[in-house]
């Protein structure tokens, strides 16, 4: 898609996420983004949001492609990013 085209809407929702999964079918892919916090004092996982993102295969491929890129490009910069 050429980007010359597109009319952006002033809705725009930013979210942090420091959890993730997918869910595959044989027509989508869904993305799964959790934003997770920790009771410290009772000892659980609280999920505070979560947002599924649902998307082709073809443009799922595409993202793919894009975000690895560019964590090799912020790897060149960086350093290595580790995967704890």
């Amino acid at each position: 898609m050429d980007n010359k085209n597109v009319l952006l809407q002033e809705k725009h929702n930013m979210f942090y996420s420091n959890n993730t999964g997918v869910i595959t079918s044989n027509i989508d892919i869904q993305i799964l983004f959790k934003q997770l916090t920790i009771d410290v004092k009772n000892n659980i996982q609280i999920e505070a949001q979560s947002i599924t993102v649902m998307m082709s295969p073809q443009q799922a491929k595409r993202l793919s492609k894009i975000l690895q890129e560019n964590i090799n490009q912020f790897e060149k910069m960086n350093g290595e990013i580790k995967i704890v």
